[in-house]
């Protein structure tokens, strides 16, 4: 699971790089294996903590990492052509629905997950 939390992030910061330099079919393509690396982090903790391991240290660093996720993603889409930013949204779904079930897991073992700042409720 942090192997994937850590090509999740190298790929996220690749894609910004490649979007800079105006090659944005790329950085779409790295963007969205980074966000399917993130959910694969998760999903690797679930199985661990459905073994009975203690993955909350993990799932904090997940929730976090998956909240920055989405702050970076909300910045690209300031240099983003206009044609791929629906696809761009679409991948941030990943690390959206990564924060919820990290929140969740964590909730329901009575930790408070990190602050989300993009919940305007």
């Amino acid at each position: 699971a942090e192997l994937s939390l850590l090509f999740a992030d190298k790929r996220l910061i690749a894609s910004y790089e490649l979007f800079k330099i105006n090659k944005p079919q790329l950085a779409l393509t790295t963007l969205t294996k980074a966000e399917k690396y993130l959910e694969e982090g998760s999903v690797i903790e679930k199985n661990e903590r459905q073994k009975g391991l203690d993955t909350k240290s993990f799932l904090f660093t997940l929730a976090t990492a998956s909240l920055k996720h989405r702050e970076v993603i909300e910045g690209m889409l300031n240099i983003v052509p206009d044609d791929i930013k629906p696809e761009v949204i679409k991948a941030e779904d990943y690390s959206r629905n990564v924060y919820k079930e990290c929140r969740d897991a964590l909730q329901s073992q009575g930790v408070s997950a990190p602050e989300n700042p993009f919940d305007t409720n």
